[in-house]
């Protein structure tokens, strides 16, 4: 079995389209998250704060917006050969993007 998000997903009977539009919102989110780990290259976004950047808050909510819109929008999945997600689906959204995340922190620990 292979583990990578598309064919585990694939593997499970969920449709092509769907398996796609999850892989195309782990990167997204993936990188939202990236990004409040870019700001310091060796402290944790718990020291630095979560609201200290406004602009990139207002980033994020416009990201995800346009995120979801592509997920959910019938013309969107249309154009985009995608589907909308289920709450299975968005669960591994979720944890592949926090693991994106988790990853970053634990790198910041060796240097500091």
């Amino acid at each position: 079995m292979r583990l990578e998000p598309f064919f585990y997903t694939l593997s499970l009977g969920v449709d092509e389209m769907v398996a796609r539009t999850l892989v195309i919102n782990i990167f997204v989110f993936g990188e939202m998250l990236y990004l409040f780990n870019c700001r310091s290259f060796h402290y944790s976004v718990f020291k630095i704060g979560f609201l200290s950047n406004p602009y990139l808050l207002y980033a994020m909510v416009v990201v995800g917006g346009l995120q979801l819109f592509l997920t959910y929008h019938p013309w969107m999945n249309r154009l985009f050969d995608t589907a909308p997600l289920g709450w299975f689906e968005w669960g591994i959204v979720s944890c592949s993007s926090l693991l994106i995340y988790g990853v970053v922190e634990v790198e910041k620990i060796r240097y500091m």
